[in-house]
């Protein structure tokens, strides 16, 4: 019995920490080409929003449950890149801000340690553009200079243009900067978009930024949005702001003229049309889910964009649900209990009943013995089941601490 719940053990253990990262990204390959003429290699770019590396200023935690929480964060993501980054293999990667929960909040040396979790979770051997999000600079007048500069000194400049394949082109546009007031801190995104408006346009154009942009009230964010609230919302508070505004969303609209816009913040996929230069023309809204566990949603995700001859195709993809791995964990725990329990039970009760028939005087053994007879067989069968789970245990937890370690 102990040696087949060990087996038991070490197969759910190996699903739950290996093999349903890896069929997640297994079950999302890119995009097809949108025709039969793209004969050569498209351009691949993965797309991760929200990462939002847990730390001390995510949750009101300390001690072994903040260490407890930034740990698995960090492990869950850290494995689901390595599959992502392993299988697909992008030629680009873009991280659509919000690389840290508590990054506008850390001083110099706080951000050291915290970017070293960070690139320990992505590491840079693909070439990776950055943006920037209300929680890495802080948004409206609430950004500091010394906090955007210091984003900017070690993962670039927040607002870029970049080529793609087939004459296609990635404009990076640092929104959350064109909500502060300050020129000093706008002028890099309206440079950028002064640029792209005054360059001819050749290929399709896909426009990224971490904050949504306007669309009207309620606007459905379609069916395949993970929380029961199926709309962005527009809202403001201390250091979030859920939406862009109306004219500032136009006028990037009207400059840059994409096809395609990727945004993150929300958490949740969210995919919605916008209409620009007097609805005579459309681009497409993909808000990309949160790459992370912790973040309110119970489906992480992330988006694969790819540049063919013809168009940009995108695709969502999402990610394993730990909630619900760790809820398996609890339920074979709860299951290996009960069936060892009532293994050993009836296996007592068989014996007993065998060494009764022996006895001449069954009877009277039964109606004196009774109670210390039921007492003492629930006490041996308690004694056993544990034995068991502590053998089990014995194997199952280093296999544990080998998938959390090597896998």
């Amino acid at each position: 019995m102990v040696t087949t719940w060990r087996w038991i053990w070490i197969l759910i253990l190996l699903i739950g920490e290996w093999l349903v990262f890896r069929l997640a990204v297994t079950r999302c390959p890119w995009p097809a080409p949108s025709t039969s003429l793209d004969s050569n290699a498209p351009e691949r770019v993965l797309l991760i929003a929200d990462p939002q590396v847990t730390d001390a200023y995510s949750y009101d935690r300390q001690g072994v449950l903040l260490w407890l929480t930034e740990f698995y964060s960090d492990l869950y993501m850290q494995r689901s890149y390595q599959h992502v980054t392993r299988q697909r293999q992008p030629d680009k990667i873009v991280i659509l801000g919000d690389l840290m929960d508590g990054g506008r909040e850390w001083d110099d040396q706080g951000f050291k340690t915290q970017l070293g979790r960070f690139y320990k979770i992505f590491n840079q051997q693909t070439k990776t553009l950055y943006m920037s999000g209300n929680h890495d600079i802080g948004i409206r007048d609430g950004i500091q200079p010394h906090i955007y500069e210091r984003f900017q000194q070690e993962f670039g400049p927040s607002s870029s243009i970049h080529s793609l394949a087939y004459n296609h082109t990635l404009v990076i546009i640092d929104t959350v900067t064109l909500t502060n007031t300050q020129p000093s801190i706008r002028q890099d995104a309206l440079a950028i978009l002064d640029q792209i408006a005054h360059t001819n346009k050749i290929g399709q154009r896909v426009l990224m930024t971490h904050v949504p942009l306007y669309r009207p009230e309620q606007t459905s964010c379609g069916p395949l949005r993970v929380q029961s609230r199926p709309f962005i919302y527009q809202g403001y508070g201390h250091q979030y702001q859920n939406l862009m505004e109306h004219d500032i969303s136009q006028a990037i609209l009207e400059q840059v003229q994409p096809e395609l816009v990727f945004s993150g913040d929300d958490h949740d996929f969210c995919k919605v049309t916008h209409k620009y230069k007097k609805d005579d023309l459309l681009a497409l809204e993909y808000t990309v889910p949160t790459f992370s566990m912790s973040q309110g949603v119970r489906q992480p995700g992330y988006m694969l964009l790819q540049a063919t001859e013809q168009s940009l195709v995108p695709q969502l993809c999402w990610l394993p649900d730990q909630l619900g791995i760790f809820i398996m964990y609890g339920f074979l725990a709860g299951v290996t209990m009960i069936l060892s329990f009532i293994s050993h039970i009836y296996s007592l009760i068989v014996k007993r009943r065998m060494k009764r028939m022996k006895k001449n005087d069954e009877e009277q053994v039964l109606d004196v013995d009774s109670t210390m007879t039921t007492t003492s067989l629930l006490y041996g069968t308690v004694l056993l089941t544990l034995s068991d789970i502590k053998e089990v245990a014995l194997v199952a937890f280093p296999f544990y601490l080998f998938c959390i370690l090597l896998l």
